[in-house]
């Protein structure tokens, strides 16, 4: 394939002319042969140097570079870069992509398991630990005997509330005494658990425990083959017998049996001032509360002298006590630079005058009173649960 050096054109076997820029195609090839001569070294001869010599000096500078201008043109034009080999990538091996992926989650997996089973083992010495700590004892240093603890003596009831032959209540509560020593209560009527220690005597069980963080103790009889709460009566009884366990207990009698002398009224406090309105009020609000004299008690305590000169009064330090452990507790705004300061249980505190109080009183009354003020009152500590 042949260009045509004056303009660079592609020519066509056979032509004498160039396409493009007219020029005559075998005197451009003569002139570009004579400069090429030109410009290769070739070694002289010796009757041919001198001349060859003095011929160079003779050519003008310009005209010389202005000769050569085309045929510099026509090589950059003509220059046709090498081609760079080209190289197919390399295929990669599906089966090692696989390989290495699943090598890398059975790692993974293997390493979640394992943390698991170290995870469970710890926490099963820390129960077992646990466990053999808050066990109890008639002995302290005595170690525990799991073989004590098997068949315990299990008293049981289930309460069910009838209103005109229409179950409308079903409550489940057990004891279970064991041969070290101890005993379990479980009351689904309250949802409440305990556990203490006990002591029998014959026809009489002492039982031990600790209630919202107080020592208490109470009583049971057996009588006739029933575990009574009352001494003298036995309508509240838990029995051994799988099959007679159940008590049917009609409605309008059931306050009545769930309010028997023995049953724990709420305590509810009333931080007063003397002649203070809205103190009267929230005892008037109190008293016209079905619950009361039943379920719950009123308390009034002397914050203040009068709602006047506001001198404080003979329980103002116990109203100071018990703003403060409230607030440590989470009641912010309770303090004792006001009147009614009202407080029920562990669950109530709060300024001013409320006609809200009934559901309280009867959560507290289900829970049992932990009565706080009480606690503080009688001088000791840790009295909020």
């Amino acid at each position: 394939m042949k260009f045509c050096v004056n303009c660079g054109k592609e020519l066509k076997p056979g032509t004498k002319f160039c396409t493009s820029c007219g020029s005559k195609i075998e005197e451009l090839e003569a002139e570009v042969k004579e400069e090429v001569e030109e410009k290769v070294v070739k070694k002289p001869k010796n009757n041919e140097k001198k001349v060859k010599e003095e011929k160079k000096v003779e050519e003008p500078v310009e005209e010389k570079v202005k000769e050569e201008e085309p045929v510099e043109d026509h090589i950059e034009e003509a220059y046709v870069p090498p081609v760079m080999p080209y190289y197919p990538p390399k295929k990669r091996s599906v089966g090692k992509i696989v390989f290495v992926s699943i090598l890398i989650t059975v790692l993974v997996a293997a390493i979640v398991v394992l943390s698991i089973l170290v995870f469970n083992k710890y926490n099963s010495k820390s129960d077992d630990e646990n466990n053999n700590t808050n066990s109890y004892s008639n002995t302290e240093d005595e170690p525990k005997d799991d073989n004590k603890n098997k068949n315990p003596e299990v008293w049981k009831r289930r309460l069910i509330v009838e209103d005109d032959g229409e179950e409308i209540g079903d409550y489940y509560s057990e004891f279970k005494f064991y041969k070290d020593g101890t005993f379990k209560y479980t009351d689904d009527d309250h949802d409440f658990k305990t556990e203490g220690t006990y002591e029998k005597d014959g026809n009489t069980i002492e039982i031990y425990y600790d209630l919202y963080g107080s020592d208490e103790t109470s009583t049971l009889y057996i009588r006739n083959g029933k575990l009574c709460i009352n001494e003298k009566t036995c309508d509240d009884y838990y029995v051994q017998d799988s099959k007679n366990y159940t008590i049917h207990v009609d409605y309008e009698d059931y306050e009545d049996y769930d309010d028997d002398e023995n049953s724990e009224k709420v305590k509810v406090y009333i931080f007063e001032a003397g002649g203070c309105p809205y103190c009267e009020l929230q005892v008037e609000y109190l008293e016209g509360l079905s619950g009361y004299g039943k379920k719950f008690e009123i308390v009034r305590k002397e914050l203040y002298v009068d709602h006047v000169d506001w001198a404080p009064g003979k329980d103002y330090r116990l109203g100071e006590k018990t703003a403060q452990i409230f607030k440590e507790n989470g009641f912010e705004d309770v303090d004792v630079n006001a009147t009614p300061l009202v407080v029920v249980s562990n669950i109530y505190a709060q300024l001013g005058y409320s006609s809200n109080l009934e559901s309280v009183i009867e959560e507290a009354y289900k829970k049992g009173d932990t009565d706080v003020v009480g606690c503080l009152d009688q001088g000791r500590t840790n009295c909020f649960p």
